[in-house]
Protein backbone atom coordinates (compact mmCIF):
# COMPACT_ATOMS: atom_id res chain seq x y z
CA UNK A 1 0.00 0.00 0.00
CA UNK A 2 1.23 3.51 -0.49
CA UNK A 3 -0.11 7.08 -0.56
CA UNK A 4 1.26 10.08 -2.35
CA UNK A 5 0.37 13.27 -3.40
CA UNK A 6 -2.13 13.45 -6.39
CA UNK A 7 -1.14 15.10 -9.42
CA UNK A 8 -3.59 15.85 -12.87
CA UNK A 9 -3.25 11.86 -13.68
CA UNK A 10 -5.25 11.37 -10.98
CA UNK A 11 -8.00 13.81 -11.77
CA UNK A 12 -10.21 11.53 -14.01
CA UNK A 13 -9.78 8.55 -11.17
CA UNK A 14 -11.15 10.62 -8.23
CA UNK A 15 -13.77 12.11 -10.52
CA UNK A 16 -15.21 8.56 -11.44
CA UNK A 17 -15.55 8.03 -7.42
CA UNK A 18 -16.59 11.41 -7.46
CA UNK A 19 -19.62 10.60 -10.01
CA UNK A 20 -20.25 6.77 -9.08
CA UNK A 21 -21.03 8.09 -5.17
CA UNK A 22 -22.58 10.65 -6.07
CA UNK A 23 -20.57 12.50 -3.03
CA UNK A 24 -19.53 16.38 -4.27
CA UNK A 25 -21.29 16.20 -8.33
CA UNK A 26 -18.50 18.64 -9.03
CA UNK A 27 -18.30 19.53 -12.68
CA UNK A 28 -14.84 18.12 -13.98
CA UNK A 29 -13.00 21.61 -14.50
CA UNK A 30 -13.67 22.56 -11.03
CA UNK A 31 -11.76 19.04 -10.13
CA UNK A 32 -8.59 19.82 -12.35
CA UNK A 33 -9.17 23.63 -11.01
CA UNK A 34 -8.77 22.73 -7.07
CA UNK A 35 -5.81 20.24 -8.12
CA UNK A 36 -4.08 22.79 -10.11
CA UNK A 37 -4.14 26.34 -8.97
CA UNK A 38 -6.18 25.85 -5.37
CA UNK A 39 -3.14 26.45 -2.63
CA UNK A 40 -5.15 25.37 0.03
CA UNK A 41 -6.17 22.23 -1.40
CA UNK A 42 -4.52 18.84 -1.05
CA UNK A 43 -5.22 15.62 -2.63
CA UNK A 44 -3.49 12.17 -1.88
CA UNK A 45 -4.14 8.96 -3.56
CA UNK A 46 -3.85 5.51 -2.14
CA UNK A 47 -2.23 2.79 -4.34
CA UNK A 48 -1.80 -1.09 -4.24
CA UNK A 49 -0.11 -3.04 -6.72
CA UNK A 50 -0.18 0.23 -9.07
CA UNK A 51 -3.99 -0.07 -8.71
CA UNK A 52 -5.87 3.23 -7.55
CA UNK A 53 -7.98 2.38 -4.71
CA UNK A 54 -8.82 5.52 -3.18
CA UNK A 55 -8.26 9.09 -1.77
CA UNK A 56 -8.58 11.50 0.15
CA UNK A 57 -8.94 15.78 -0.28
CA UNK A 58 -8.26 18.20 2.31
CA UNK A 59 -8.24 21.74 2.29
CA UNK A 60 -5.89 23.79 4.47
CA UNK A 61 -7.33 26.88 6.26
CA UNK A 62 -5.04 27.56 8.49
CA UNK A 63 -5.11 27.31 11.01
CA UNK A 64 -7.48 24.37 10.50
CA UNK A 65 -7.58 22.20 8.07
CA UNK A 66 -11.13 21.00 6.66
CA UNK A 67 -11.01 16.88 5.13
CA UNK A 68 -13.37 17.50 1.72
CA UNK A 69 -14.06 14.01 1.45
CA UNK A 70 -12.66 10.31 1.77
CA UNK A 71 -13.15 7.38 -0.80
CA UNK A 72 -12.73 3.87 -1.09
CA UNK A 73 -13.73 2.03 -4.42
CA UNK A 74 -16.60 -0.63 -3.01
CA UNK A 75 -14.97 -3.49 -3.96
CA UNK A 76 -12.40 -2.37 -1.84
CA UNK A 77 -14.00 -1.09 1.66
CA UNK A 78 -13.52 -2.75 4.66
CA UNK A 79 -10.07 -3.75 4.14
CA UNK A 80 -8.35 -0.47 6.16
CA UNK A 81 -7.67 1.26 3.16
CA UNK A 82 -9.90 4.26 4.64
CA UNK A 83 -7.77 3.89 8.22
CA UNK A 84 -5.00 4.15 6.47
CA UNK A 85 -5.98 7.39 4.17
CA UNK A 86 -7.39 9.32 7.84
CA UNK A 87 -4.04 8.34 8.82
CA UNK A 88 -2.28 9.92 6.10
CA UNK A 89 -4.56 13.38 6.38
CA UNK A 90 -3.77 13.41 10.24
CA UNK A 91 -0.15 13.18 10.02
CA UNK A 92 -0.14 15.71 7.35
CA UNK A 93 -2.07 17.95 9.46
CA UNK A 94 0.24 17.49 12.00
CA UNK A 95 3.13 18.33 9.63
CA UNK A 96 1.58 21.30 8.59
CA UNK A 97 0.99 22.51 12.67
CA UNK A 98 -2.73 22.28 11.66
CA UNK A 99 -4.87 23.17 14.96
CA UNK A 100 -7.55 21.36 14.31
CA UNK A 101 -9.53 19.05 11.40
CA UNK A 102 -12.87 18.96 10.68
CA UNK A 103 -15.13 17.29 8.18
CA UNK A 104 -19.08 16.91 8.08
CA UNK A 105 -20.40 13.63 7.88
CA UNK A 106 -24.47 12.25 6.91
CA UNK A 107 -26.13 11.74 10.61
CA UNK A 108 -27.57 8.99 9.17
CA UNK A 109 -23.88 7.39 8.38
CA UNK A 110 -23.62 5.72 11.71
CA UNK A 111 -20.70 3.37 10.85
CA UNK A 112 -18.93 6.58 9.54
CA UNK A 113 -19.21 8.31 12.51
CA UNK A 114 -17.88 5.99 14.87
CA UNK A 115 -15.08 5.11 12.59
CA UNK A 116 -14.45 8.54 12.52
CA UNK A 117 -14.85 8.59 16.40
CA UNK A 118 -11.93 5.88 16.25
CA UNK A 119 -9.73 9.07 15.44
CA UNK A 120 -10.69 11.45 18.05
CA UNK A 121 -13.18 13.12 16.11
CA UNK A 122 -16.29 14.72 18.13
CA UNK A 123 -19.53 16.13 17.00
CA UNK A 124 -19.42 19.67 17.03
CA UNK A 125 -22.56 20.83 16.07
CA UNK A 126 -25.56 19.54 13.56
CA UNK A 127 -25.88 21.27 10.30
CA UNK A 128 -29.26 21.18 8.93
CA UNK A 129 -29.95 19.97 5.39
CA UNK A 130 -27.07 19.87 4.52
CA UNK A 131 -27.00 17.06 1.87
CA UNK A 132 -28.89 17.72 -1.80
CA UNK A 133 -31.42 15.04 -0.07
CA UNK A 134 -32.42 17.09 2.61
CA UNK A 135 -30.45 14.86 5.65
CA UNK A 136 -28.26 16.45 7.81
CA UNK A 137 -24.84 16.21 8.63
CA UNK A 138 -22.57 16.24 11.82
CA UNK A 139 -19.58 18.51 12.18
CA UNK A 140 -17.39 16.91 13.55
CA UNK A 141 -13.69 17.82 14.94
CA UNK A 142 -10.26 16.59 15.83
CA UNK A 143 -7.73 18.54 18.02
CA UNK A 144 -4.40 18.36 15.90
CA UNK A 145 -1.70 20.88 17.78
CA UNK A 146 -0.89 23.24 15.96
CA UNK A 147 0.17 26.41 17.49
CA UNK A 148 -2.45 27.77 19.69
Amino acid sequence: MKIRRADMSDAPFIYKLEEEGEYLGGIRSMLYEEILYNDMAHYFVLTEDNQKIGYIGLWLTRPNAEMINIVVQKEHRLKGYGKALVQQAIAFCEDENIDSLTLEVNVNNTPAVKFYETFGFEVVTTRPNYYRNGDDAYLMAKKIGGNS
